[in-house]
């Protein structure tokens, strides 16, 4: 009954941690908000333990900063830090990569073959003047960029990845409004595949420097 009764706060400090995550990540809350606990203890209906303990969650994330005197607030970001980002990610993502077509078995081959077709089977913007991003296509992005990686199990490199994937999306929703371009997505992200399939690493890994050098340009003009 007593461990029953531990894991009840934590699953919820868990669920406030994720819905906080992704109204961070989507905009929803912005940099330099202040994160008010007893607001949102009510929004969310939960208690003061577990907003606190989601808080310091996203604060080792670096989605959310405890300034002294003032409490937590949604952590800021400049040109500056999406340059070092992306440099960080580009190093870090093509690590991951490498490793995963070492290590990749034909599981981890079904896997990224099925992430590529449901990314390419979804709109990627939707119908709306200006167009926003679908998320639904951003979820499966996400997922394909984790599929690649996941041949790997090197959970340190894994967590990483994913924080700075993470990070990068923030920046680039908070950056930019969705608009059509000349570039294809679509085929960029079907090379990067075929490449790691092929067990070409080499060409896989300057495929995916390549993509995620073009979305930096474009997202920091």
């Amino acid at each position: 009954m007593e461990s029953r009764m531990q894991q009840e706060p934590a699953n919820k400090a868990s669920l406030v941690r994720e819905r906080l995550r992704l109204e961070i990540l989507h905009g929803r809350l912005l940099p330099g908000q202040k994160l008010n606990i007893s607001e949102l203890c009510g929004r969310l209906e939960v208690t003061l333990p577990a907003v606190r303990e989601a808080l310091s969650a996203l604060q080792g994330e670096g989605l959310v900063e405890l300034k002294a005197k003032k409490g937590f607030e949604v952590s800021q970001f400049s040109s500056q830090d999406f340059a070092e980002l992306t440099q960080a990610r580009i190093e870090i993502e093509t690590i991951c990569l490498r490793l995963s077509i070492a290590s990749g078995d034909g599981a981890w081959e079904g896997r990224v073959e099925e992430a590529l077709r449901q990314l390419l089977a979804t709109q990627r913007y939707t119908d709306e003047l200006p167009p926003q991003m679908n998320e639904s296509w951003s979820d499966l992005h996400a997922r394909l960029h984790e599929e690649l990686a996941s041949g790997m199990e090197n959970r340190w490199l894994a967590d990483t990845r994913r924080a700075l994937f993470r990070q990068s999306e923030r920046f680039r929703r908070l950056s930019v409004p969705m608009e059509r371009s000349t570039r294809n997505v679509d085929e960029e992200h079907r090379s990067i595949v075929a490449a790691a399939l092929a067990r070409d690493t080499d060409h896989a890994v300057e495929l995916l420097r390549q993509h995620l050098q073009a979305t930096y340009r474009i997202v920091a003009g």
